[in-house]
């Protein structure tokens, strides 16, 4: 048996009514559209000189949102500076 723990939080008094509808669409994937899915991993890369956020936020693999779900995997505020040779992370394929 499989089983899946999934922790919702939402601040306090905001309802998680929207995210139910989330849980509620899980269903089990065929062994043929298990297949057909691409694992992402996260990377680290070492910044380089002229390296931004915004620059490396498009190495992502997500077709939306790039720069904001960069911003929150490394820890960092929107016009944060990165040093060169400092390390961050990116998902990719």
């Amino acid at each position: 048996a499989t089983a899946y723990h999934f922790v919702i939080i939402a601040p306090q008094g905001q309802s998680i009514g929207p995210l139910v509808s989330t849980i509620n669409s899980l269903t089990r994937m065929s062994d043929q559209e298990a297949a057909t899915v691409k694992p992402r991993r996260i990377h680290l890369v070492a910044v380089r000189a002229g390296d931004t956020p915004a620059s490396l936020s498009r190495q992502m693999v997500y077709q939306d949102h790039q720069l904001e779900r960069f911003l929150v995997l490394n820890g960092l505020k929107a016009g944060a500076a990165l040093a060169p040779g400092s390390r961050v992370k990116i998902v990719t394929f």
